[in-house]
């Protein structure tokens, strides 16, 4: 117990350190304070008061998490309820400390006196933070012994759920209680990440049995498992053996600045649950068997050398329970004399207004962005490759990786298939270095062929035509394939995009003028050089460079629709616009078409309208090919699992970039039933070894396999089969299956 309070109170002064006051939690720069700490005297000479270093709203809720446990309860339930009834009592105690919003909300919902949902709070799309993460440390101490992993797994998933309802929320809890009790069991710290991701599925498994409705919670439970198999991947850690972390030779405050910036899902560091204990961790790594450098990193968010020490070992057990002691915070080495005076001084005199000091102009006091699932990055890396990664920069340069071996058999000789067809695809696409030459030079032998034939015909039809009028000869040589010099006409002509830009003069430029949102820049900053890394358009050595025209895009669109603001995949969707139509005004306004008339709710907060359309892609299926449906039902499969990304991102990054291109030409003159189209074309055509899975995995991998291959690379006759296989799709019929689905969604999310 001695050590458990030491263990507590030692958090409770880093995590004072960290805090001060809000001052150094807002500031997004670790560069600025360790300069702000430099000024001070450096770490040794601070001395902590409690008006100037008060502990924060996640210590109090931690000190509240572990005055529950130490009790003497007769069962988990019993701990529950009481947990519950602390939590609602120290809403009090929060008061002026600036506390966690999603914290906050959780408690508003807890009921003590309801015996049978004391503790069941709703899915909340905003309990993602970090705060289940910091109260969970304790459960680690409390649970530590490997036969006891059960009871750890149990209690912090629902000592997370209770304020965090979001995967990535309580699995942040779970990952904080996972790592302290591998600190007491002595286990090197090299291979936490390892053993995570082992007992994830065991996490999975227990949700399954006591969430109603886990598929609320599926895409973002893939989230943050790929965000920690990218980490690991990234450290060269994440097979068994490899026990030297990966770092750069230059690893100080600004370079894990822009680290961490990049594991974090909205551009704000250690703000998410999954991001949280991975930054503590990557602390604890990089330091090394170095005090002073742990306290550096991990109060301080910063380092002060250059040079990697050794990983830690298991002698570094105290620095280890040091740093899960504040899982994204912060702790300080002090006698227990002195921590536990200023402990008490500091719980017993909270402050009376909400913080909101800030660091310069890079302050962001108070700064909260909820954020919405990220399915684009999610779905493709659980379910598109055959390791997780999430984010395509980071998937493409794996694959260029694995195919080293292919690439150096490629054909080199003058005149060779490689040589003919060029590494760049006709919009600026880097070929992967295993792409088969050969095989995509006869096929396009054929395919040119075929556009030399439509060019011709449409080069007649518009020949002399100021506009374009929508008729019936317009729709066939639509379904035919548009030539790449007339897309940008026709699709703002079908959209209606056209007459919105006639109608709205000036409007797209004003929208730039306009006063900004720093939030809104900050988070598309953050996507710009995500985009399309392996497209030369956008790179900046480009000229003209893409990048500068996406960024006023998706800044327009963010304040001209201040519900969907921005999310990331709607980068992708803008960079393919502007590769066609190589104008900002015009791609702006086929934005204002797709996301705002032709999918309707894909991208607002709730994502109402791809929740429904994805359940009425399973009632099309129920009729039109049964047999695959009951497979999916025999086999638990939610649809979510495995079309959420084909709707979502409009098949980019999942079919070649023609055959998307093709679907586009049809879904701005025909709208959103050609997506359900290409499903069921994708489905219906390969129902024969979907109905031979036997395993949920099976299907996964099935569903990965039937984006690829000579079905979807020849793209004329992949669209020829798009309307003739499924059969007749009426807009009537979408309408009132959506009617249905929509009502079922908002009945049992109510």
């Amino acid at each position: 117990m001695e050590k458990f309070k030491a263990a507590m109170v030692l958090g409770a002064v880093g995590d004072a350190l960290g805090y001060r006051k809000g001052r150094w939690e807002s500031c997004i720069s670790g560069k600025k304070i360790q300069e702000e700490l430099a000024s001070l005297g450096g770490l040794g000479a601070l001395k902590l008061d409690p008006d100037n270093w008060p502990l924060s709203d996640t210590t109090l809720m931690h000190m509240t998490t572990a005055e529950a446990l130490i009790t003497d309860y007769w069962c988990l339930e019993d701990l529950y309820r009481e947990l519950v009834r602390l939590y609602v009592e120290a809403m009090v105690s929060l008061q002026g400390r600036a506390p966690d919003p999603a914290t906050v909300e959780g408690c508003v919902h807890l009921n003590p006196r309801n015996f049978l949902l004391a503790w069941h709070t709703p899915f909340n799309e905003k309990g993602s933070g970090f705060g289940a993460a910091a109260k969970a440390m304790c459960v680690g101490m409390r649970y530590w012994q490997p036969e006891r992993i059960d009871n750890l797994v149990e209690v912090s998933i629902e000592i997370g759920r209770m304020t965090h309802n979001h995967p990535t929320g309580f699995l942040g809890s779970l990952t904080t209680a996972l790592f302290a009790s591998y600190a007491l069991q002595g286990k090197s710290p090299v291979t936490w990440g390892r053993e995570l991701m082992k007992v994830i599925p065991r996490a999975e498994e227990y949700c399954r049995k006591t969430i109603r409705h886990m598929a609320e919670y599926q895409e973002n439970w893939f989230y943050f498992e790929a965000k920690w198999q990218f980490y690991l991947e990234e450290r060269e850690i994440e097979k068994e053996g490899q026990n030297k972390p990966l770092f750069a030779d230059r690893y100080d405050a600004e370079e894990t600045d822009k680290v961490y910036k990049r594991w974090s899902s909205e551009g704000r560091a250690g703000r998410r649950g999954h991001d949280s204990p991975m930054i503590a961790y990557d602390a604890l790594l990089a330091a090394g068997s170095d005090w002073s450098e742990l306290c550096k990193r991990a109060m301080f968010h910063g380092a002060v050398r250059d040079s990697r020490k050794d990983c830690p070992d298991q002698s570094s057990k105290k620095q280890t329970q040091l740093q899960l002691t504040e899982e994204h915070q912060r702790t300080q080495k002090m006698t227990a004399e002195t921590s536990s005076r200023v402990l008490e001084k500091c719980c017993s005199d909270p402050q009376k207004e909400r913080l909101s000091i800030g660091c310069g102009e890079d302050q962001r006091a108070g700064d909260f962005i909820p954020r919405r699932l990220t399915t684009f990055q999610l779905l493709q890396s659980k379910f598109t490759r055959s390791t997780p990664r999430p984010s395509i920069t980071h998937q493409r340069q794996k694959k260029n990786k694995a195919a080293a071996t292919a690439a150096d058999r490629s054909h080199s000789a003058a005149g060779s298939a490689k040589d003919r067809v060029g590494r760049l695809d006709p919009y600026g696409f880097e070929r992967m270095e295993d792409f088969d030459y050969d095989s995509y030079e006869e096929l396009m032998s054929e395919y040119l062929a075929v556009l030399t034939r439509r060019s011709i015909k449409w080069s007649k039809l518009l020949k002399g035509k100021g506009k374009v009028q929508r008729n019936v000869k317009l729709k066939r040589y639509v379904r035919k394939g548009i030539p790449n010099e007339h897309r940008a006409l026709i699709w703002m002509a079908a959209s209606g995009a056209q007459d919105q830009l006639e109608k709205n003069p000036g409007y797209y430029q004003s929208l730039l003028g306009a006063q900004h949102d720093p939030k809104l820049v900050e988070t598309i900053c953050t996507d710009l050089n995500r985009t399309f890394p392996d497209n030369i358009q956008f790179r900046k050595t480009s000229n003209p460079c893409l990048q500068k025209a996406l960024y006023n895009v998706l800044l327009a669109y963010g304040h001209h629709n201040p519900t969907v603001g921005y999310c990331q995949g709607m980068n992708f969707i803008a960079g393919y616009l502007l590769i066609i139509t190589k104008d900002e005004e015009k791609s702006f306004w086929l934005m204002d078409a797709l996301l705002g008339r032709i999918l309707p709710d894909y991208y607002s907060p709730a994502m109402l309208g791809l929740k429904t359309d994805q359940e009425v892609l399973g009632e099309l299926l129920k009729i039109k090919v049964p047999s695959v449906w009951q497979t999916m039902v025999d086999q638990n499969v939610m649809w979510t699992l495995v079309v959420s990304r084909w709707f979502i991102c409009l098949y980019i990054d999942v079919l070649p970039v023609e055959t998307v291109l093709r679907i586009w030409d049809c879904m701005f003159y025909e709208g959103s039933k050609i997506l359900f189209r290409v499903a069921l074309t994708l489905i219906h055509h390969n129902q024969a070894p979907i109905q031979q899975a036997q395993s949920l995995p099976d299907v996964c991998q099935i569903f990965k396999q039937i984006t690829h291959g000579p079905f979807v690379d020849e793209c004329h006759t992949f669209m020829q089969k798009i309307f003739s296989e499924p059969g007749s799709l009426s807009m009537a019929t979408l309408t009132k299956l959506r009617a249905t689905c929509r009502s079922r969604i908002i009945a049992e999310e109510s």
